[in-house]
C-alpha cells in the first residue's frame, strides 16, 4: 500500500478498510521521514491528487508533529521548517488552516532561535496583496493560539506594520477585522500571565479602535471591524490593571457608537 492509498482508506467509511490502514499508520509513526513524505502530499498543488487526500495528510502530519517532534532528528526538523513556509499562502482554506497549526506547533515546540526565516517570511507576507496579508494574518493568529504568550510577544514584534495595515485607508475592512482579533489574542495571552509588553504602543492602537467605530458604516464587514475593536477595549477594560486611557478611550468609543 503506497501513501496515496493509506491515505484514502484513513479517510474510508468502511471500518473494515479504514482500521487496518490506521495500524499501518501507527508503524509508521516513529519514521521522521514519513513526515516529510506527507508534507510533500500536503503541499502538491499539482492538481493530480483529491484535495481530500491532502487534507488528511496535513492533519496526519500535525498529529505527528505534535506527538513526535522531539523524536526527530535535527536534519528532518529543518526539512520540515523550510517545507511548511510556502503553507502560508496555500490557497485551499481548510488544508492552509491545518498547515498553519502545523507551523505553529513547530514554532512552538522547537525554538525561534532555530527558524528565524519564519518572522521574516510572516513579515514580508504582511506586505504582500490582499490574500497574502489575510493568510499571513491568520498564520499569527495561529501561532499565538497554539503558543501562547511564549511566541505572543514575537508577533507582537511585528506590531508596527500591523498598524499601519490596519489604519492604512487602503485596507479592506476584512483586514482590519483580521488584524484586530489577532490583536486581541496577542493582548489576551499576555494578560493571562501578567506581562504588559502590549503597553508599549497601546496609544496608537487606541487611536485605530476609536477610527474602527467612529461614523461608523453599515456594511456588514465594517460593522465586524468595530466589533472587533470593541472586543479588545473589552479585554483590555477587564485586565488587572487598565490603564486610565484605555478606559476613557472605550468610555469615548462608546458614547460615537451608542450616540451618547
Amino acid at each position: 500500500m503506497d501513501l496515496d492509498q493509506l491515505l484514502a482508506a484513513l479517510c474510508s467509511p468502511q471500518q473494515d478498510v479504514r482500521v487496518p490502514a490506521e495500524a499501518t499508520l501507527k508503524n509508521h509513526n516513529s519514521n521522521p521521514q514519513f513526515a516529510l513524505q506527507l508534507l510533500g502530499v500536503a503541499m502538491d498543488q499539482s492538481g493530480n491528487r483529491p484535495l481530500q487526500i491532502r487534507q488528511i495528510s496535513a492533519i496526519v502530519l500535525k498529529q505527528m508533529i505534535r506527538k513526535k517532534w522531539h523524536d526527530m532528528g535535527p536534519e528532518h526538523q529543518a526539512a520540515l521548517r523550510q517545507g511548511l513556509l510556502p503553507g502560508v499562502a496555500e490557497p485551499v482554506k481548510l488544508i492552509r488552516m491545518t498547515l498553519h497549526v502545523c507551523i505553529a506547533l513547530v514554532a512552538h515546540l522547537g525554538s525561534v532561535s532555530d527558524w528565524p526565516e519564519l518572522f521574516v517570511a510572516l513579515g514580508q507576507g504582511l506586505g504582500g496583496d490582499v490574500p497574502t496579508v489575510l493568510h499571513t494574518v491568520e498564520c499569527l493568529a495561529a501561532v499565538v493560539e497554539e503558543a501562547g504568550h511564549d511566541l505572543a510577544v514575537h508577533v507582537l514584534g511585528l506590531q508596527e506594520t500591523l498598524l499601519a495595515l490596519v489604519a492604512h485607508q487602503g485596507s479592506t475592512p476584512v483586514v482590519r477585522r483580521k488584524i484586530l482579533m489577532l490583536y486581541k489574542a496577542i493582548v489576551s495571552a499576555l494578560i493571562a500571565v501578567g506581562m504588559e509588553e502590549y503597553k508599549t504602543m497601546l496609544p496608537r492602537w487606541l487611536v485605530v479602535f476609536a477610527a474602527c467605530c467612529n461614523n461608523l458604516q453599515m456594511e456588514e464587514d465594517a460593522v465586524k471591524s468595530a466589533l472587533a475593536a470593541l472586543r479588545v477595549l473589552n479585554t483590555l477594560c477587564t485586565s488587572p490593571t487598565p490603564t486610565p486611557e484605555v478606559q476613557e478611550a472605550a468610555e469615548n468609543v462608546l458614547s460615537s457608537v451608542c450616540g451618547f
